[in-house]
Order: structure tokens, then sequence, then C-alpha cells
């Protein structure tokens, strides 16, 4: 099984290597980001949850270590990420079924409930 956590921090380093090369572009996207995820009339958490099944439904396998790193974060329960994932399937169908399993298995990982085998999976099974 992939180590979603590793991935997480694996993203963030190449973000900080994106943002020596282009500060200008991150920290637009990061202004962008904090804004969107302050309290309005969506609290926070609603924002990440959203944010989550959006995640989800999209298919972005790499995006998942990170959305899930960060409705954890806001405090999110099992229950409320679980929803939220039950919502990505209902809109994106057996493919989002797929990755809400990848969903799952992050926020196991992220509980510390279980244990990755490496770091990416390929097709074929082997470590990546």
């Amino acid at each position: 099984m992939p180590d979603y956590i590793k991935q997480y921090q694996y993203w963030k380093r190449l973000l900080k290597e994106l943002e020596d090369k282009a500060p200008d572009t991150v920290a637009g996207f990061e202004t962008l980001s904090r804004h969107a995820k302050t309290d309005g009339a969506l609290t926070a958490r609603t924002k990440e949850l959203i944010a989550l099944a959006l995640t989800v439904e999209s298919a972005d396998r790499p995006a998942i270590s990170q959305a899930i790193h960060n409705v954890v974060d806001t405090g999110a329960t099992d229950e409320e990420i679980v929803e939220a994932i039950e919502v990505a399937v209902m809109m994106g169908g057996r493919l989002t079924l797929i990755h809400a399993c990848d969903a799952l298995e992050a926020l196991k990982q992220f509980r510390g409930k279980t244990q990755a085998t490496r770091l990416y999976e390929s097709s074929k099974g082997k470590e990546l």
C-alpha cells in the first residue's frame, strides 16, 4: 500500500523547491489558499471537507495525502471525513470509488492506525 504520509512530505518538499524558483507564483497561491480556508459563512473545516471531496472525485492520488492531512488538521472526525468521501463517490461513480479507498487508507495512516509498505505502487504492484 502507498505511504500517504511520505507522499505528503515528498510533495511538501517539492513545493518548497518550486517556491525557491517561482516565489511569486507560490506566494499568490498560498494567499488564495489561506483566504479560502478561513472561517466565513462556511467553517474552515467544512471548506477542507469540500476540498477533500473534490480531490477524491478528481482522481488525483497524490493530492489525496495533502487533502487528508489538511482535513485531519482541522479536527474533522472520521465520520465527517467519510461522509465527504461518500459525496465524492456519489458524484464521481466507479473511478471515484477506487480513490475513496485511497482516501480511507490515507486517513488510517494519518491517524496512526496502519503502516504503509511503500511510497507508491505501480499498476504491477511493484514499489516505485
